[in-house]
């Protein structure tokens, strides 16, 4: 999730870089934080396939976001 000139680095200590916690805000509302997970198409290919499942990549854009379909076996 870190680029510099050498490319994409990350700390491999640390738990799945795409685990977050968020928070929402909107004027003066805050909502309380909660866990977000951004998986990569292929971690998710993988797990998903272990698990039973198929997965279609239907769209991906220049900025790694994608929209996947799950049918289970």
């Amino acid at each position: 999730m870190f680029y510099d000139d050498d490319g994409l680095w990350l700390d491999t200590n640390l738990a799945y870089y795409g685990e977050l916690e968020y928070q929402l805000t909107y004027k003066h509302y805050n909502s309380i934080t909660f866990p977000w997970l951004f998986v990569d198409f292929d971690r998710l290919r993988n797990i998903a396939f272990n698990s039973g499942w198929t997965t279609e990549l239907i769209y991906q854009d220049d900025h790694f976001h994608y929209l996947a379909r799950l049918t289970l076996l």
